[in-house]
């Protein structure tokens, strides 16, 4: 496979011009002339003007797709469905908010030169994002075993082109575990998943789950409806289901109990608990 293969970028945006325009100013840097970025803009206002500008100035690698989605998996949905006039060998979902280093697409076409068109490549690793817990049980875990990867994360995971449009979002209104569509659409499919280090992109602007974040979740229905949906499209059993659920709430349990008791603690020690609010 020829290292210049042609990729395409799909990034789904809603009301933040600034972290847009920094992102696609980074890949504007980078594409080459047969490549293309699809922007899906659900904004609720008027697009800026330096959205306009840029997208004039740079029409031969970016589209820009005024829509009115609720939410962002079914804002990538909406441009999954926007025809693609150019041909290209690889997909890949990006946020607005990223940090893409200098070399990152070189690193892209680098990666899929060396393997087959029934391999993804990733460089976000699920097990590496600090602080992160288990909310749902069993596909957290750390899955990197010989350089293959078991959980995509939704950004940053470059799917070959016989993965696309076919892949779809079932659930338009969910967004946080995206990841296990993704995933069941890679092993339904037979695509296998690489983690390549080199293509490890970073995202400021996310915050990571803490125990102050705790007691928000607790137990989310449509989160556990969407884990089993998943479980079954991969032919789970009932028994393993079953554990599944009863571990969730446990999990949920024991989260809830720990977020209670510091506090109860912080409530007698006000001065910790406003550096715990702080952090």
């Amino acid at each position: 496979m020829s290292a210049h293969q042609s990729l395409l970028i799909l990034i789904a945006t809603k009301n933040r011009p600034d972290l847009l325009l920094k992102t696609l100013y980074q890949l504007s840097l980078q594409l080459s002339e047969n490549d293309l970025v699809i922007v899906s803009d659900a904004t609720d206002k008027i697009p800026d003007p330096r959205i306009r500008e840029f997208f004039q100035s740079n029409s031969s690698n970016f589209q820009h797709h005024k829509n009115s989605s609720l939410g962002i998996t079914a804002n990538r949905n909406f441009s999954l469905r926007i025809p693609v006039a150019k041909s290209f060998s690889y997909w890949c979902f990006f946020d607005d908010d990223l940090n893409i280093k200098p070399d990152y697409i070189q690193n892209v076409r680098i990666a899929i030169s060396q393997i087959d068109n029934d391999t993804a490549v990733t460089g976000y690793l699920n097990t590496n994002i600090p602080n992160s817990p288990d909310w749902l049980g069993f596909y957290r875990k750390p899955a990197l075993k010989n350089g293959m990867l078991e959980m995509p994360h939704t950004v940053g995971t470059w799917i070959p082109v016989h993965g696309y449009p076919k892949f779809n979002y079932q659930s338009e209104h969910l967004y946080g575990y995206d990841e296990l569509e993704l995933r069941d659409y890679l092993l339904l499919n037979s695509i296998k998943l690489k983690f390549v280090p080199e293509l490890l992109i970073s995202h400021p602007m996310h915050e990571f789950a803490t125990l102050k974040s705790m007691g928000k979740w607790t137990i989310n229905k449509v989160r556990i409806r969407q884990n089993i949906e998943s479980m079954r499209r991969n032919k789970k059993s009932t028994f393993q289901i079953t554990l599944f659920f009863m571990r969730t709430f446990s999990h949920a349990f024991l989260y809830q109990l720990i977020y209670g008791l510091l506090h109860i603690f912080h409530i007698f020690f006000p001065k910790l608990k406003n550096n715990f609010e702080n952090k």
